[in-house]
């Protein structure tokens, strides 16, 4: 049996609502988690300058009924003859799959450094 999922609104890092609304299936597990990553920056240049916002988000999912809600806000505003640039970036992490692709000798190695 699938469960559905409807969230109304998220938050800002200041608390502040964020309105949006997504449906997402979460399958046959009700315990799946859904984080909610909304990075927000702002970068601003005069002429001739460079404005960078690019923040990084990284989430680690430890199943694979495990969702994730990417919503940023990023903007870059130059002068004159300046360069902007507005690029978020998010890297997800599968738990599931390094622990697949682990081996037991792998694993004993990692052991023996840790201890050394």
């Amino acid at each position: 049996m699938e469960k559905k999922l409807y969230t109304d609104a998220a938050f800002d890092y200041l608390g502040r609502s964020v309105g949006f609304k997504e449906n997402i299936t979460l399958g046959s597990n009700p315990n799946g988690t859904v984080l909610v990553l909304a990075p927000k920056a702002h970068a601003e240049a005069g002429a001739g300058g460079t404005a960078i916002a690019k923040p990084l988000s990284i989430a680690i999912l430890n199943s694979k009924e495990d969702r994730v809600i990417f919503r940023p806000m990023v903007s870059a505003v130059a002068g004159p003859g300046g360069m902007a640039i507005a690029e978020p970036e998010l890297i997800i992490r599968k738990r599931w799959e390094e622990e697949a692709s682990e081996s037991p000798e792998t694993e004993g190695t990692k052991q023996k450094a840790r201890i050394q």
